[in-house]
């Protein structure tokens, strides 16, 4: 629902997939927070057109456990069509 699929639990890799709620935040433990955002999720809006991890543009289609834990911001801009390296549509 938030967009983080566990690859394989010995990598440490979540595998970002398009997010079907526009906010969640995960408590990570140490009072840090990990907040995940989907400006402009909708029926129609389901591609990831880019994505952000604290404020630096994501190039890779994954994240680490160890991001994760840090707390921080994952920021994703939604389209209605796919494109490069977001080409994964939610699934209904």
């Amino acid at each position: 629902m938030i967009g983080l699929y566990p690859m394989n639990p010995t990598s440490g890799q979540y595998m970002i997939t398009s997010p079907l709620v526009e906010s969640a935040q995960i408590q990570v433990g140490k009072g840090k927070v990990f907040t995940v955002t989907a400006k402009g999720t909708s029926e129609k809006r389901r591609y990831i057109a880019s994505a952000r991890l604290n404020g630096k543009a994501l190039l890779k289609p994954f994240i680490t456990h160890k991001e994760l834990m840090r707390g921080g911001k994952l920021e994703f801009e939604m389209s209605e069509q796919s494109s490069g390296l977001w080409s994964i549509k939610s699934q209904e």
